[in-house]
């Protein structure tokens, strides 16, 4: 029986993805077990969340760091201390530098609410009902220097109703985020396992 992978969970706010990601560590005992919780922002809704279902949270602030470097040191430091093997970015709302994405090759993934490669980046939302699409939805996908172009890993789609504002479909876009999430780390699992298979 192989161990548990060990996941480590990166996040900036309320953290809803951020919850149901525990909510599935816990209840895949077998499988995962969570590394590390770590938050940039000391002030969070989710720091209490997380520790209404009894784990602690990390705080390295990124403000208190004078550069980006630093930072990220930090939180790669923290990481490598706790033998994360997958690190989920659960409304991380920083971008992180290239190298810090060389270094977790293959090991980052992160949930963008729009179905990639389509609206990369901000208001996702509002540029989808602008363009009059069909369809929106979620996308879990690897972390790559370039924002929101890694390898795709899975995508949930949700129908654009001709009455949508953006809070709407961003609100239906969310109820199945936390599912595609808890699936795309499922996923990724599999491929780390066999990935690390191949080289052993």
């Amino acid at each position: 029986m192989s161990h548990p992978l060990r996941i480590g969970i990166i996040f900036s706010g309320r953290g809803s993805n951020m919850k149901a990601l525990l909510d599935h560590i816990q209840a895949k005992p077998d499988t995962y077990t969570l590394a590390n919780l770590i938050c940039n922002k000391p002030q969070a809704i989710g720091i209490s969340v997380a520790k209404a279902q009894g784990f602690n949270t990390t705080i390295i602030d990124h403000t208190r760091f004078d550069t980006k470097t630093d930072f990220e040191t930090e939180i790669s430091n923290e990481l490598s201390s706790a033998n994360v093997d997958i690190i989920c970015l659960a409304g991380f709302m920083r971008i992180l530098s290239a190298e810090f994405v060389r270094k977790w090759d293959g090991r980052i993934i992160n949930i963008h609410p729009s179905l990639l490669p389509a609206y990369k980046g901000l208001n996702t939302h509002q540029r989808a009902i602008d363009d009059g699409a069909q369809w929106h939805g979620c996308t879990v996908h690897y972390v790559v220097a370039d924002m929101d172009a890694g390898e795709i890993i899975t995508q949930t789609r949700v129908q654009v109703k001709k009455d949508d504002t953006a809070e709407t479909l961003a609100e239906r876009v969310l109820n199945v985020e936390h599912k595609t999430f808890c699936d795309g780390l499922d996923l990724a699992a599999i491929a780390y396992r066999e990935n690390k298979r191949t080289k052993e």
